[in-house]
């Protein structure tokens, strides 16, 4: 199992500078810093029993939506 929280990960440098994997815009930008010679990297553990989004669901279900509000339109009109 894993309970590693990807998206907080960050790296302390030799100099002391401190570098936290950015967020980008969609699924761009935003990559990991890389650690160089005598850099630290900091993997805060994650919460095991967090809840996960199921997009596939949730896209079935917007669907449905959708096609239930056309439906009804579709009959109020005629």
């Amino acid at each position: 199992m894993q309970v590693a929280d990807k998206g907080h990960v960050s790296v302390r440098f030799a100099n002391g500078e401190v570098r936290t994997k950015g967020r980008g815009v969609l699924f761009f930008g935003g990559g990991a810093p890389s650690p160089g010679p005598g850099s630290k990297v900091f993997v805060p553990a994650g919460d095991p029993n967090e809840a996960k989004t199921d997009y596939v669901a949730l896209v079935g279900a917007i669907a449905q939506i959708l096609a239930s509000t056309i439906a009804i339109i579709v009959v109020a009109t005629r």
